[in-house]
């Protein structure tokens, strides 16, 4: 050891001919030490969230040289190999004159896991810098090994934000985690594990200021109170705890209850206590002041409403789920009375629950919300398997939504459009979110962890300067405009490429043409013609009876359109909503106003949409509170059929989407008709046995439903297949082949077949469409009697029949390639 000082002298007086440092060896050793510092900060990924356990003394040096050589090449030029002398390893830079040492062996002679510096601007001497600890940042924190409590974990550096050693966030992977309230910046949690803990973490500055061990027992529930700035937990003796913020118990207990303690609610000044024999309140000093009974629920996760002096929470254990309340006399603590939605079991019921800021809406899990007052249904949002949502304001919302593999944050605005959205790192189930000022923190509770991020709502989520409601690519920096809605952007914006994208976006070839995106889809400039056509076979096909007919294809999100004057296929029409995972999904249903302008779409989630049928923005128009079973514009309204209430329910909106008349006790129909000349709105009784033929007459001024009726057969006949309507509104035909008046919807004539399609002509004559081998045939009825006249053919496999107006029909076939085809029929 003592010959290397002397090697190393030697060699930097042969350098010769150098000028004298500027500086002192430790002034510039000292520089160095900062700029290294600096550099850990800014080197750190921020992303790494592993643990990891440190590496070897060699290995650490072997990091220390890499480090050194990347980041300051004018003193470490070139890649040096390692030399060994005794407890050091070293490395010389010629054309610097510089060593560097550092210790990984027991020494006399030097600092145990020194780092040293000789020659050039360091002396001819070897020079202690600091320790590897100090150069090294092993978990990628940005905080030097020497300086971090938790060297190998990314998690924390501070000794506060960790417990003898293990971060307290890597400690709460695996317990049992609750938010338990806010105060101001400050978030409690509590987590259950092998001790009963509750810690105190701080949204401002990111670092936790408390980490209390519970002793003395084992809380079975726990409630924070930021108004009494006190915690209460409960135990399985039916003993209450009061702790205040010091986290110093007060009374001992605070209050005692008959049984185990299942749950704990505020409500305001008050706290209800709940155990197997219902509910018990106490005033701030343990005073019971009143009780009452509670079955098949649990306050837990409660909302206290200080606008009526109600507790809401749901039922539990019992089928069919609803939410209640119960109502407290604010001034004496006595419980006045409760109640429950008149719905039981109508809405889909689901944690949590969510009250907006002025006491008048309740959100619920399902996204579906409530009045507060009556708890009537009051809407829902466009999405569902809401793990948690915050209000905004009154009307806007955040809310999280458990998808397939990620948790999904939405923003909605107070006309339930979406507006933002952000993926959450996958994997992780989401505990909650908090707010603090504009943002929204967010939690998420992984096996070995605890990850917290920040969502700050924003009109401009990528912040490429173009606001949201502006920008196809809300959530990509390198785009924005799409003219054709195909998801591929028409050019990237000023000073972006490809490399900026996100969201690994490509340039649309035909910015203009929703058809095709790839340069070779066309001649580069036009799309080939054969994209018009649809691939698969039509979820639905609808005619405006003008000459345009309208095909939706569900699983490729696109209305494909063919037009009688030019006897082609049209651009088609780009749909779809994205769903959790942020992929665009086809709607189940559609239906095309009477007018033929508008295109109406229903959605798995409840959201009814519309489009100009010509092309444009698909708009938000309603929604309902499950999945949209079936729609059909009617008149001035648009009737909407959903699994919600008694059976399914009947919403009619009128053509701003206003909500005119509800009716639950309804039924789901596979075929929907408007008869305009009795404002009369035909369905099925698809889903029930024996199936029939309905009607419900709307009132054209109002829009409500005014009557109902069915056929006088109840399982004499099968009820099912597409309808028409005669011209004259007097008959209306059915797929099995029935031919009945509307009038009394008894039957005219029973063809004995079944069709695939029907259509009336303008002149009183049926047409059906069958198979014909495999080809089709068109069988044409005659306008008094009914009986079969002719039939006319057509190649390919028959798929749809369409009236393009008068005398002329279309006929939709696939052919044996697989292409589709059109063919015009006058009959």
């Amino acid at each position: 050891m003592a010959l290397l000082p002397c090697v190393l002298s030697l060699l930097v007086a042969c350098g010769g001919g150098s000028e004298p440092p500027a500086a002192s060896p430790q002034v510039a050793a000292a520089d160095l030490t900062q700029q290294a510092a600096e550099t850990l900060r800014r080197r750190a990924s921020g992303l790494r969230v592993q643990a990891a356990a440190l590496p070897s003394l060699e290995l650490q040096a072997e990091q220390l040289f890499e480090f050194a050589e990347q980041q300051y090449p004018q003193l470490f030029p070139g890649r040096s190999p390692t030399r060994l002398f005794g407890a050091l390893n070293y490395r010389y830079y010629p054309a610097s004159g510089i060593y560097l040492g550092i210790v990984v062996g027991p020494s006399t002679e030097y600092q145990a896991e020194g780092v040293y510096l000789m020659g050039g601007p360091y002396g001819d001497k070897p020079l202690l810098v600091g320790t590897i600890g100090q150069f090294l940042d092993s978990d990628g924190d940005g905080v030097a090994n020497a300086q971090d409590v938790a060297p190998s974990d990314p998690l924390c550096a501070l000794a506060q934000d960790a417990y003898q050693g293990s971060c307290h966030w890597r400690s709460m992977g695996s317990a049992k985690v609750k938010i338990l309230g806010q105060s101001g910046d400050l978030l409690y949690l509590s987590a259950l594990g092998e001790q009963a803990l509750v810690y105190a973490y701080d949204l401002r500055s990111g670092h936790f200021s408390a980490r209390v061990a519970l002793s003395g027992f084992v809380p079975t529930a726990m409630v924070y109170s930021a108004e009494q700035a006190r915690f209460y937990m409960g135990d399985a003796q039916g003993r209450v705890h009061a702790i205040n913020e010091a986290f110093v118990e007060i009374g001992k207990p605070f209050a005692e209850v008959k049984f185990a303690v299942n749950a704990l609610a505020m409500a305001g000044k008050h706290l209800m206590v709940q155990d197997s024999s219902g509910l018990t309140v106490f005033d701030r000093f343990g005073i019971q002041t009143g009780s009452g009974g509670v079955f098949y629920a649990s306050i837990d996760g409660a909302e206290w409403n200080a606008a009526n002096s109600r507790l809401y929470y749901l039922t539990r254990g019992i089928s069919p789920a609803d939410v209640v309340y119960a109502e407290l006399d604010s001034a004496t603590g006595k419980i006045k009375g409760g109640g429950e939605s008149p719905y039981h079991g109508d809405y889909p019921i689901m944690d949590p629950v969510r009250l907006n800021p002025a006491g008048t809406r309740l959100l619920l899990g399902s996204g579906n919300l409530y009045s507060t007052d009556t708890l009537r249904w009051a809407g829902k949002l466009p999405t569902e398997s809401i793990a948690d949502a915050l209000w905004l304001n009154d009307s806007d919302t955040v809310v999280a939504s458990r998808g397939a593999t990620r948790v999904r944050l939405q923003r909605f605005d107070g006309t339930r459009q979406l507006v933002e959205a952000m993926d959450l790192p996958p994997g992780g189930q989401l505990l909650g979110l908090v707010r603090r000022g504009g943002d929204v923190h967010w939690l998420l509770q992984y096996g070995d962890r605890v990850q917290v991020g920040v969502f700050t709502p924003s009109d401009d989520s990528d912040k490429d300067g173009v606001p949201n409601g502006q920008d196809k690519f809300p959530l990509d920096p390198a785009a924005a405009a799409d003219s054709d809605g195909d998801s591929h952007p028409d050019a990237w914006l000023a000073g972006r490429s490809q490399a900026d994208s996100t969201t690994g976006l490509s340039l649309d070839a035909y910015p203009l043409d929703a058809a095709c995106h790839a340069p070779e889809q066309g001649n580069g400039s036009v799309c080939n013609p054969s994209f018009y056509a649809p691939k698969a076979v039509p979820t639905k096909v609808l005619a405006d009876g003008r000459g345009m007919v309208y095909l939706l294809d569900t699983q490729a999100a696109r209305v494909y359109r063919w037009s009688a004057s030019s006897a082609s296929f049209l651009t088609p029409l780009v749909i779809g909503q994205p769903d959790l995972a942020g992929v665009r999904q086809g709607p189940r249903v559609f239906g095309l106003s009477p007018d033929g302008r508008r295109l109406y779409f229903g959605y798995d989630n409840g959201l009814v949409s519309w489009m100009d049928s010509a092309g444009g923005a698909e708009r938000q128009f309603a929604n309902v509170a499950s999945t949209v079973g079936g729609l059909v514009a009617a008149g001035n309204f648009v009737l909407v059929q959903d699994a919600s209430g008694a059976w399914d329910t009947h919403s009619v909106f009128d053509t701003n989407g206003v909500l005119r008349d509800s009716q639950d006790w309804n039924y789901y129909s596979t075929h929907y008709l408007w008869a305009p000349t009795q404002n009369r709105v035909y369905f099925y009784r698809s889903s029930q046995s024996p199936n029939d033929l309905h009607y419900e007459e709307l009132d054209p001024v109002s829009g409500k439903i005014a009557s109902k009726g069915e056929t006088p057969y109840h399982g004499e006949h099968s009820f099912y297949g597409a309808m028409a309507l005669s011209p004259s509104g007097a008959r209306i035909a059915l797929g099995q082949g029935l031919v009945l008046s509307t009038s009394d919807l008894r039957v005219l004539k029973d063809l004995k077949e079944a069709w695939l399609d029907v259509q009336w002509l303008l002149d009183g004559r049926l047409a059906a469409l069958l198979p014909n081998g495999a080809n089709t045939r068109v069988a044409l009825y005659n306008a008094n009697s009914l009986e079969l006249e002719g039939n006319l053919l057509a190649e390919g496999e028959p798929i749809a029949l369409s009236p393009l107006g008068g005398q002329t029909l279309a006929v939709l076939t696939r052919l044996r390639d697989g292409s589709f085809r059109m063919t015009t029929l006058q009959p």
